[in-house]
């Protein structure tokens, strides 16, 4: 095993790479097939069902999913294979300005904004990505759980392209302890002044 590189004075590594974004021009629309989808996916989510793979994705960069500041479709990969969309209106996304600001910019085709914004083959290739990536973490037997970033950059070509911005494997968490509850004798036996008081302010209600 080569270590010399340890021996070396200190250094600073530093990474550069091209940012996948949106190439905006003041006064110019981007062709609807050029501008990017970006999202976040998850292989396993707690109390979901086992191998289905989940994918939240919007338009524009990815900073306006990750921080919900726009809306996103919900796509979910069984382990066949087959898709589940839920599309929403994507009336509006996040670009880079000029001085390289995010700024919110509306998405003025309809059809781009109601139509669901990865179409098939995306969703399969993602799929496939986040199960490779699920394995190297983990193993064949048991894959990890992971939380994965990326944007879709279409090209002219009509092909698209993946990049990957952020691969973390997830803490799995094992629930398995009973629900808790308060025991009203042992709640009265608190003092009065350790107890926290508040007032509701709207009833909440639910539906099965």
């Amino acid at each position: 095993k080569d270590e010399t590189l340890f021996d070396a004075p200190f250094f600073i590594p530093v990474l550069i790479q091209e940012m996948a974004i949106e190439n905006t021009t003041p006064g110019e629309d981007t062709p609807d097939n050029l501008i990017p989808r970006s999202g976040v996916l998850f292989t396993k989510e707690h109390g979901k069902h086992e191998g289905v793979i989940s994918v939240s994705v919007a338009l524009g960069n990815n900073e306006g999913v990750v921080s919900s500041k726009v809306a996103t479709d919900t796509n979910y990969i069984d382990p066949r294979g087959k898709v589940y969309s839920v599309d929403r209106y994507k009336g509006n996304r996040l670009v880079h300005n000029e001085k390289n600001e995010l700024i919110n910019q509306e998405t003025k085709s309809l059809i781009l904004a109601k139509e669901g914004a990865l179409t098939p083959r995306e969703l399969k290739d993602l799929g496939t990505l986040s199960r490779y990536m699920a394995k190297y973490y983990g193993d064949d037997q048991k894959p990890a759980a992971m939380d994965i970033e990326f944007t879709i950059i279409r090209n002219q070509d009509g092909t698209s392209t993946i990049y990957p911005l952020q691969i973390r494997p997830l803490k799995e968490l094992k629930l398995n302890f009973p629900p808790s509850f308060i025991d009203r004798k042992e709640f009265s036996s608190i003092e009065e002044d350790k107890k926290c008081k508040g007032v509701t302010l709207l009833a909440g209600t639910s539906t099965t």
